[in-house]
């Protein structure tokens, strides 16, 4: 994904990620150490990412919806983290049928995950819409 994100922006590219191996892992990727300065890649946890509010113009959380553990607490969070008129695009799992009892998050539990977790993103500020790309799933939010 930060791959992609250097291909489409002249901007700075941040990356969070709860595991020390996915950190290192990305970071190891030439395009990353291309970047330099360009690109920042930290361990965190979703609901406790180290940033000052209205830091980003776009966030994009790509499969990692099932695991956050508090999206209650997320969720508002990743707005503070947006200007206004920011966008965050949430690509999520496909969970038709519910996901599995060890899921983090009680909402990718349920087999209506994508239509919770807009509720969710409308309820912390957000103007947010389901979309479906062929097999792709997800949430477009925009920051209000």
């Amino acid at each position: 994904m930060i791959e992609l994100l250097l291909a489409a922006s002249s901007g700075k590219v941040a990356g969070v990620d709860p595991t020390q191996t996915m950190v290192e892992i990305a970071s190891a990727r030439s395009a990353v150490q291309r970047a330099g300065d360009q690109v920042a890649l930290s361990l965190g946890a979703d609901d406790r990412v180290a940033f000052a509010n209205a830091s980003f113009d776009r966030i994009v959380a790509l499969h990692s919806f099932q695991f956050w553990a508090q999206p209650e607490r997320t969720a508002p969070r990743l707005r503070e983290l947006l200007r206004d008129g920011g966008r965050l695009v949430l690509v999520l799992r496909n969970h038709s049928t519910g996901g599995g009892d060890w899921l983090p998050n009680p909402l990718s539990r349920r087999p209506d995950e994508p239509e919770s977790a807009q509720a969710l993103l409308t309820r912390a500020g957000f103007d947010a819409r389901l979309v479906r790309r062929g097999a792709m799933l997800g949430v477009v939010a925009a920051a209000r």
